[in-house]
């Protein structure tokens, strides 16, 4: 017990200096916490978005979105899908498989991927996110993971043909001013003056 409590706390130090030596080493050797790996990933793909343009994530309504408009694609067999090869399954993944992929996420911005982690179902999830990852350095925009079933994964590329709606306004809330205080720290209540 104290050897696992030892590892997870240099692991933690791990993190705060370099994530990507954490994500690393998580995703082959300890794969315990999915949710760490998630947020590690996250936070890259925030690196490597263009600074002019804020990452935004998906909402869960736009999510909703891009999942009818998967299913209506698949029942159309309209779902652009791609195999990867049997010595790519688990990673690290060819320049040639990152450019087919790419390819079908610029065209139909929505990607069916089938064929992750062949041998072990609970590497799916840190595989496919490793995969976005990779997407999103050789296209230079934000892909996202938007369903995972078994050893099949949905990735979406931001295009022209799905429309995302949105309510989010930059500075849209602003915060309360704080009310006057005496010295005791009781609020001064202001009398309105009556007009005659």
């Amino acid at each position: 017990m104290a050897m696992v409590t030892t590892l997870h706390f240099f692991l933690l130090v791990l993190y705060i200096f370099d994530p990507l030596v954490v994500y690393g080493f998580q995703g082959t050797v300890l794969k315990t916490n999915q949710l760490s790996l998630h947020q590690s990933v996250t936070t890259q793909r925030r690196m490597v978005s263009s600074n002019d343009q804020e990452y935004m994530p998906l909402t869960p309504m736009q999510i909703k979105t891009i999942r009818k408009e998967i299913s209506k694609r698949r029942s159309r067999k309209q779902l652009s899908q791609e195999w990867l090869p049997e010595s790519e399954t688990i990673g690290p993944f060819s320049e040639d498989t990152l450019a087919n992929i790419a390819k079908l996420l610029e065209k139909n911005e929505v990607v069916e991927v089938r064929g992750i982690s062949k041998d072990d179902k609970r590497d799916v999830f840190g595989t496919s996110e490793e995969l976005a990852y990779y997407l999103s350095n050789c296209l230079e925009k934000n892909i996202e993971r938007v369903e995972t079933k078994g050893h099949t994964s949905v990735f979406y590329c931001p295009g022209k043909t799905i429309k995302l709606r949105t309510n989010y306004r930059s500075n849209q809330w602003s915060k309360r001013p704080k009310p006057l205080r005496d010295n005791s720290g009781q609020i001064i209540k202001t009398v309105r003056k009556m007009s005659e």
